[in-house]
C-alpha cells in the first residue's frame, strides 16, 4: 500500500538536550546532533493519506526516518513539529514502500467533512503554509530569490523564534488578507491580489521591513492555495478561503531597532462570513474614549498594532450588547472606520464614505464598492472628510472590507441616541443600494457573469473587472 507523507511529528524525554537550530544547517556539529537524535529513544508519528484518500497516523521510531528528512528537523523544547519540506517526506514515503511492517501500523483518521454551511470566520483548517526567512544585507539588500517556491511549503505548524524576536517585543510585523473563491465554471480565482501585494509593500516600508517583490508575493500566495484546494469551498456555498500573508521582524533585538531577519509566511482557512448574522443589519456604538489611530500613525496601512488597540473599544462595545464600534478622528468629528472594516452611508440616493486622510484603510474592496456604484449610476462623495451628523441623517449605511465584503449596518448609538437605518426593518430591502451593491460584487467575486443582478454594468466594465479584478489560479477541466 503506497502512502503520500504530510507531517512529521517527533517527540521524547531525552528531546530538550538537542538543539539543531542553534548550528548552521549542513555543518559538523548540526549533523552530528541529527546523529545523535536518529540514535536517541525518540518517537515519530508520520501523518499520512492512503491511496483511497483516507489521512491516518503510522507510527515510528526516529532511527526509521530517512536522514534526508531530519535535516530538517527543528527541536526548541520537549517537542517540536518537524519543519521538512515535500522534497524530504517524499524520502518518507520511500521508507514505507520498503518497509511493510512500518506500513500496517496505519490508523485511519476520522475527519469530519467541512459544513460550509455553518462555517464561522476564523482559523478552522490549514494543512500547508508557504515561508520564507530573508536576512537584511549590511548594504540594505535581500535575496529573495535564493529560496525556491517548492521549498518554501511546509506542513502547517508552529514557528522556532528567539524569546528576543523583534515583533515579540517592539510589534514590527505587518499582514494582508484576502479571499479565493472557486467561481461558477469551476476556476479557483483570487479577488485583486496585486492590490494586496502593493499595499503590504507600502506597509513594509513604514515599518522599515523589506518589502516583497509582487512577484514573489504572488507565487507564493498561489503556491499555498494551490497546495490544499480541498478547502477551497464551492461555488454557491457563500464561504471562502481565507488567505493570510504576513511578514514580521524574526530577528533578536534588545534595542528599539529594525531586525536584521524578516519571515515571510502565508497561511489559508476556508471562513464563512465575517459577522455570525451574515447579511443582516449589526449594530454600532460611536466610539468617543478611544482611537484606533491619528495623523502621523499607522492608520493607512495593515500593521499588526493598528489591530490590538481596538480590543479595548470592541469589548466593551460588545459586552454592551452592540456588534461592533464606529471610529472616529482625533478631534471626535468624522466617521473614519467601522470596526476594521471601512464605513459607507447613503443619504438621499447619493453614497458617501471618506476620504483618505493618512490615517484611514484604502481598503480594496472600498475601491471596488466606490468603482461598481459609480458604474451603476450613483453619485459618490470620497473626496472629503465625513462629519457624524451626516452619517445620522442617512437612510442606509454599511461597511466594507475582505472579510465582511459588505456588512449591513441596522443602527448606531451616540450618546445615548439610537439612529436606525432601512427604516428601522430588521432586514436589509432587496431595493436598497447596499443590497444591490453586495449582490452585484457577490456575483463578480464568484464569476456569475451572466446573473440578472449584474445588469447596468456595460461591457466595458465587465471586461475591466475580468482582467484587473479576477486573477486565476488555475482553468477548470
Amino acid at each position: 500500500m503506497g502512502f503520500r507523507v504530510t507531517r512529521i511529528d517527533v517527540s521524547g524525554a531525552n528531546l530538550r538536550n538537542f538543539r539543531p537550530d542553534l548550528y548552521k544547517y549542513g555543518s559538523k556539529q548540526y549533523n552530528a546532533l541529527i546523529g545523535r537524535l536518529k540514535r536517541a529513544r525518540c518517537r515519530a508519528t508520520l501523518h499520512v493519506v492512503d491511496e483511497r484518500g483516507r489521512p491516518g497516523t503510522i507510527s515510528a521510531r526516529v532511527r526509521d526516518i530517512p536522514l534526508a528528512t531530519l535535516q530538517h528537523v527543528l527541536i526548541p523544547g520537549a517537542t517540536q513539529h518537524s519543519h521538512v519540506r515535500p522534497s524530504d517526506l517524499a524520502a518518507a514515503e520511500q521508507i514505507l514502500r520498503h518497509n511493510p511492517e512500518m506500513a500496517r501500523r496505519f490508523r485511519s483518521s476520522r475527519v469530519q467533512p467541512i459544513d460550509w454551511a455553518t462555517l464561522p470566520f476564523d482559523l478552522n483548517a490549514s494543512k500547508v503554509m508557504f515561508v520564507q526567512i530573508v536576512s537584511v544585507g549590511k548594504d540594505g539588500s535581500v535575496d529573495w530569490g535564493a529560496q525556491t517556491i517548492e521549498n518554501g511549503l511546509f506542513p502547517f505548524q508552529d514557528f522556532a523564534l528567539s524569546p528576543a524576536a523583534n515583533i515579540l517585543h517592539y510589534g514590527q510585523g505587518g499582514f494582508e488578507g484576502m479571499k479565493a473563491f472557486r467561481q461558477a465554471n469551476g476556476d479557483i480565482v483570487i479577488f485583486r491580489p496585486y492590490e494586496n501585494a502593493q499595499r503590504m509593500q507600502r506597509g513594509a516600508k513604514r515599518l522599515v521591513m523589506p518589502p516583497i517583490p509582487e512577484d514573489r508575493f504572488m507565487e507564493a500566495i498561489k503556491a499555498a492555495v494551490l497546495a490544499q484546494p480541498e478547502l477551497i469551498p464551492p461555488a454557491g456555498s457563500g464561504a471562502a478561503l481565507y488567505i493570510r500573508p504576513f511578514l514580521f521582524g524574526s530577528g533578536p533585538v534588545l534595542g528599539v531597532k529594525p531586525a536584521s531577519e524578516y519571515t515571510f509566511a502565508v497561511f489559508v482557512s476556508p471562513v464563512g462570513p465575517y459577522f455570525k448574522a451574515g447579511f443582516q443589519p449589526t449594530s454600532l456604538r460611536v466610539e468617543t474614549k478611544y482611537h484606533r489611530s491619528g495623523p502621523g500613525l499607522t492608520g493607512d496601512i495593515k500593521a499588526d498594532g493598528n489591530y490590538v488597540v481596538g480590543l479595548m473599544a470592541a469589548k466593551e462595545a460588545k459586552a454592551a450588547g452592540f456588534g461592533e464600534i464606529l471610529w472616529l478622528d482625533a478631534a471626535c468629528e468624522n466617521v473614519e472606520e467601522a470596526g476594521a472594516a471601512n464605513f459607507f452611508c447613503v443619504v438621499d440616493n447619493e453614497i458617501y464614505t471618506s476620504m483618505l486622510t493618512g490615517t484611514i484603510l484604502p481598503g480594496i474592496t472600498r475601491d471596488s464598492i466606490i468603482q461598481l456604484a459609480r458604474e451603476f449610476g450613483y453619485t459618490v462623495h470620497d473626496d472629503a472628510k465625513l462629519p457624524l451628523a451626516r452619517v445620522l441623517q442617512a437612510q442606509e449605511a454599511f461597511c466594507t472590507g475582505t472579510a465582511a465584503v459588505i456588512s449591513p449596518i441596522g443602527s448606531i448609538e451616540h450618546d445615548g441616541t439610537k439612529t436606525a437605518f432601512f427604516g428601522g426593518s430588521e432586514d436589509v430591502p432587496e431595493n436598497s443600494v447596499t443590497s444591490r451593491l453586495y449582490k452585484a460584487l457577490l456575483a463578480i467575486q464568484e464569476g456569475r457573469w451572466e446573473d440578472s443582478v449584474l445588469r447596468g454594468l456595460s461591457s466595458q466594465f465587465i471586461d475591466r473587472v475580468k482582467r484587473e479584478w479576477i486573477y486565476v489560479l488555475n482553468t477548470a477541466g
